[in-house]
């Protein structure tokens, strides 16, 4: 394993949502939580592909109304990670994957995403997706804080670094936030 990646595992932060007067922990994202990730967007887009190739087939005869729905499930079985679309991010000429596009434009994906990072965390393996859900409905002003932090920890942006020199910039990082 590369010294990044070994960096990466180590990383975690706990944010407070003043909203909710709650501590939550989140560790960052790795290879296998990626992969969760794509198989979710995946799954998704399928999901609303059958929903645009089916969406006006009550119009049709029932006869052509079942073929086009069979057709429809099948097209979108077969759809694989490597089919699926590169997304434009916000206007910026930029694309992306389809799983990275999805994680971070959808409210789904961004919550799926930090649900992920949030379930890492010690004493947070219980966490439910529904559960995240609740907490940042009930924090909605708060999901981009943790959403940058999850991103944040789980992107290398250079050579991994010693654990304490990551832990005083982080250190700096909160105390420019709170003024202090």
């Amino acid at each position: 394993m590369s010294e990044q990646l070994r960096a990466l595992v180590r990383n975690r932060q706990v944010i407070h949502l003043r909203a909710l007067d709650l501590d939550i922990g989140i560790e960052s994202l790795t290879i296998q939580d990626f992969v969760e990730i794509q198989r979710q967007a995946l799954a998704e887009y399928k999901r609303e592909l059958l929903q645009t190739w089916t969406a006006n087939a009550d119009l049709l005869p029932d006869q052509d109304r079942q073929a086009l729905i069979r057709d429809a499930f099948q097209r979108a079985e077969k759809l694989t990670a490597d089919e699926l679309p590169r997304k434009s991010m916000d206007g910026l000429g930029a694309t992306l994957d389809y799983p990275a596009w999805w994680m971070n434009s959808t409210p789904h994906g961004r919550l799926f995403a930090i649900w992920l990072a949030m379930r890492k965390y010690p004493g947070q393996e219980g966490m439910t997706l529904r559960r995240a859900d609740e907490i940042f409905t009930a924090a909605a002003g708060e999901v981009e804080q943790v959403a940058d932090a999850v991103g944040e920890l789980s992107l290398p942006t250079g050579p991994a670094e010693p654990e304490g020199n990551a832990r005083r910039r982080g250190r700096r990082r909160r105390n420019r936030r709170s003024g202090t």
